[in-house]
């Protein structure tokens, strides 16, 4: 069936997504091994790694043992930079104006980590890392790879939102592999790479942001990291973090003002308070309203207050105590002057990271990677923590590049399948804007833009109805050809 003006639309829309990355590729045949691999995370139907690519993508004139050995080397390849290709990204995802919501004028910035186990005993940067699960069926320890990521939540506050990755890379692990690279690096925590990763998505930002993190990244270290990047934008309120106190979070009050001549400096902070006792001591001062949380509307019970917080920081926040019929949160924002609704919408979108990262792992295959090399120390699971690290007393520069090369596959690829994703979910979008999204019998309708995997099946039947219809100089797949 040949394809009408708006599927031609929607295709044009995925090849200028493509174009965006040429100018990261010093070679043409590079590029378009980009292309067959992002459109292989995109179609396979299996997510056993390189293989799947080759699967779906050769020719029958092609040689398949051959193209399997180009798509591994293409992962160490020299003609193009991991840098050049997020800077890339991340620059196409702040031009979007339509495909991103805001709060209060704000685009919503998402920051979590997320581990993945592998267990290759030549594998770089591989740690063992403890993992906290609802689930009996996930193990209590893991070997595995620490990732961080930061994405934009696109889409409709009121239809379907997506969150969009825009960079990933491995935050844990990896200290003495990049010193290597980068003589005057300084290893850094998971928390304040994170900050750095966001901050770098803020200064790329037309507008003012908010970001929002998960309990565990409140640190004085990230808020300092925060207000230090406001001051050089001018706005002390530019970048707001948006995140959960613990439940035994302790704040001050404001220090009163002492007589006019008194010996000494003047305090630095007021009496302290408990925040978990304001529930019960200040419960005739909660507020009630619905909002929209989690995709339903909800009664809520907040109450914000604003204290000082952080030993020796003396910072001013605000804290939201929100009380709904199941649980009780204390949620935190850097601003004050963020509405106390606004923080708590904003926070509930952070489970969008958790959902992307499910389809990452088992629709994408985006953390399906297996590079290794020889000259990386077998990983000894019973070594002891006090015992010298086997990577550092790696002395032979040859040994080194290789494992370099290894765990820079390993993030290209990592990142390559987050594009992908991004891509998918803005021809969701699009898909939606031409009236073309469509219902699956596969699943239960629940919205009118569809999900990533539904948008799989639509794509790969329109390039090949595409590839029918147009034939000549006029076939819009040449960008999809490979190279000989």
């Amino acid at each position: 069936m040949p394809i009408n003006a708006s599927e031609k639309q929607l295709f044009d829309t995925l090849c200028s997504l493509l174009s965006v990355f040429r100018s990261d590729f010093s070679r043409e045949r590079s590029f378009r091994n980009f292309v067959r691999i992002c459109l292989g995370f995109m179609l396979r139907s299996d997510i056993k790694g390189v293989t799947d690519f080759v699967r779906i993508g050769y020719r029958n004139d092609e040689n398949p043992d051959s193209l399997y050995q180009r798509v591994i080397k293409f992962f160490r390849s020299s003609s193009f930079r991991l840098e050049d290709l997020q800077a890339t990204w991340l620059g196409y995802l702040s031009s979007l104006d339509e495909q991103v919501p805001t709060l209060e004028g704000r685009r919503i910035l998402i920051g979590d980590g997320v581990k993945q186990g592998k267990a290759g005993f030549h594998m770089a940067a591989v740690k063992r890392y403890a993992q906290s699960s609802e689930s009996v069926a996930k193990a209590d320890m893991i070997w595995g790879h620490l990732w961080g990521a930061v994405g934009l939540l696109t889409g409709n506050l009121e239809a379907k939102m997506f969150y969009t990755p825009i960079n990933a890379n491995i935050q844990d692990g990896n200290q003495a592999i990049k010193a290597w690279d980068d003589e005057a690096y300084e290893g850094k925590t998971h928390v304040m790479q994170m900050a750095d990763a966001g901050i770098a998505c803020f200064k790329n930002s037309p507008c003012s942001c908010l970001f929002a993190l998960d309990r565990y990244f409140l640190t004085r270290d990230l808020i300092s990291a925060v207000d230090k990047a406001n001051a050089e934008k001018g706005d002390a309120s530019s970048l707001c973090i948006i995140t959960k106190a613990k439940c035994n979070c302790i704040a001050y009050e404001k220090p009163q003002p002492g007589p006019a001549k008194r010996r000494g400096r003047p305090p630095l902070k007021g009496r302290t308070v408990h925040l978990k006792d304001l529930f019960s001591s200040r419960s005739d001062e909660f507020q009630e309203t619905e909002l929209l949380l989690y995709g339903k509307m909800q009664k809520v019970r907040y109450l914000a207050v604003d204290c000082l917080w952080g030993m020796g920081l003396y910072r001013e926040m605000r804290f939201v105590l929100v009380e709904t019929n199941t649980l009780r949160s204390i949620l935190v924002s850097s601003d004050t002057t963020v509405k106390a609704q606004t923080i708590i919408t904003c926070y509930s979108l952070r489970w969008k990271c958790e959902e992307s990262y499910l389809r990452s792992k088992h629709v994408l295959g985006a953390f399906s990677y297996h590079f290794w090399t020889k000259a990386m120390p077998k990983l000894n699971h019973y070594r002891k923590r006090t015992s010298p690290d086997p990577v550092a007393q790696v002395t032979s520069e040859h040994d080194k590049k290789r494992i370099l090369s290894a765990y820079r596959a390993t993030e290209v690829f990592a990142f390559i399948g987050q594009v992908a994703q991004g891509m998918l979910q803005l021809l969701s979008l699009k898909a939606h804007e031409l009236g073309l999204a469509t219902k699956k019998w596969l699943r239960t309708y629940s919205s009118p833009v569809n999900s990533e995997q539904t948008m799989a099946f639509d794509l790969a039947s329109l390039i090949k109805r595409v590839i029918v219809t147009f034939t000549g100089s006029d076939n819009p797949v040449k960008l999809l050809e490979p190279v000989a």
